[in-house]
């Protein structure tokens, strides 16, 4: 398997999807590229070493209990507008990502605001003062 940060190089092939995924846990997301019936490539992202970020994991309850479907807003500051993701398993053609909303927030320590729309019971759900370089795991009441 290929690692683009082991080399220079590029691999070869006829790459068929690109999937972004945070593998290592670090708040980086990497990309795994797949090659048909060659092996896969994975480019490391090591250009946000140290930056903020905040992955907001949704369980549902009421809702299907991955929470897909939920809306998820974030306020890097009160001024600032809001940063939205859906959570979804992001399902295409030969792959898949992994569907937890992810904020890349520079050098912030900490969000202003989270804030989760569930759309089949209509609840929100609001958190302020959220740290930021976590996986928030928020629980639909």
């Amino acid at each position: 398997m290929y690692t683009g940060h082991d080399s220079g190089q590029t691999p070869e092939g006829c790459g068929r999807r690109g999937d972004p995924s945070d593998a290592g846990g670090y708040g980086a997301p990497d990309l795994l590229s797949t090659h048909g019936l060659d092996a896969p490539a994975v480019f490391r992202n090591d250009v946000a070493d140290g930056r903020a970020w905040l992955e907001v994991a949704t369980v549902g309850t009421t809702s299907n209990r991955d929470g897909y479907g939920a809306v998820v807003r974030v306020w890097p500051t009160e001024e600032a507008p809001p940063m939205l993701r859906v959570a979804g398993n992001g399902c295409g053609f030969l792959g898949n990502t992994p569907g937890t909303p992810h904020f890349g927030l520079n050098e912030l320590d900490e969000v202003a605001r989270v804030e989760v729309y569930w759309p089949v019971s209509g609840q929100t759900q609001t958190f302020t003062n959220v740290a930021t370089r976590q996986r928030l795991v928020v629980t639909e009441p």
